[in-house]
């Protein structure tokens, strides 16, 4: 595969580096690059200041996020917290199912994501259907993964 990049806010993702974060995170392999493109273009780049979160829990599912660099952690309610690192997909599911937010997200100051917004997302899987299936499974494979003992993701 290709180097890992590690950007920070000094260089923002160009159109083709933000489709090979969505390739390497989704672990998409039999994508078209025009499907690629059309989720990348609505993707947005942040890097955290370290105090503000993501979200909290409860919170409307209105973006998945995917970690870039750095680190993010999860707190959800009752349970460990868990830190998610480079290529992890989080709140991808929630947007999915269109429920609530089950965890805090908190980055660490300077970690780089890409911000894929609910409606966008949504619409490109719904205008490729491969991508679509690839992003499921993606997601829930990396769900069992967690339920059955860790994972760097929180679907």
């Amino acid at each position: 595969g290709l180097p890992p990049r590690a950007p920070h806010a000094a260089s923002p993702l160009d159109l083709v580096e933000r489709m090979l974060v969505i390739w390497r995170s989704f672990g998409l392999e039999q994508v078209s690059t025009t499907a690629l493109a059309d989720l990348a273009r609505g993707a947005v780049q942040s890097v955290a200041n370290g105090t503000a979160p993501l979200w909290r829990t409860g919170d409307a599912a209105s973006e998945a996020v995917l970690v870039v660099d750095g680190a993010v952690e999860l707190r959800p309610p009752a349970l460990p917290a868990l830190r998610a690192g480079p290529q992890a997909v989080l709140g991808g599911l929630d947007v999915l199912a269109s429920t609530p937010r089950r965890y805090d997200a908190i980055p660490t100051a300077r970690t780089v994501l890409l911000h894929l917004p609910a409606g966008q997302l949504l619409s490109r899987l719904e205008d490729h259907f491969d991508m679509a299936v690839d992003v499921l499974a993606t997601l829930s494979r990396d769900a069992v993964r967690r339920l059955c003992g860790g994972s760097n993701s929180a679907a």
